[in-house]
């Protein structure tokens, strides 16, 4: 899974690259909002945890800016489905 909550940097990054040479074309990120607070998750239990949650998300993010990977929205999923679904997309 591609989340902070028990998934090593490093082990994201792997799962990142991974996907990206297949061509995924979507990779979907999660977390429970509440590990955005300490004590509230058995992930973030401390201050240190929290740093720590922050970090991987700079981490990641930097590591797909690199790739010239951003975000999206709903909208910008379906627009593009619609665009591959086109008979001249082939």
């Amino acid at each position: 899974p591609l989340t902070p909550e028990g998934v090593p940097v490093r082990d994201a990054l792997r799962a990142i690259d991974a996907a990206v040479a297949r061509q995924v074309p979507v990779l979907v990120f999660s977390f429970h909002s509440p590990s955005l607070g300490v004590g509230h998750t058995p992930y973030v239990r401390s201050d240190a945890h929290l740093a720590r949650f922050y970090q991987w998300w700079e981490r990641v993010l930097a590591h797909l800016a690199a790739r010239g990977i951003g975000p999206t929205t709903i909208a910008g999923v379906l627009d593009a489905a619609h665009l591959a679904s086109r008979p001249e997309a082939s």
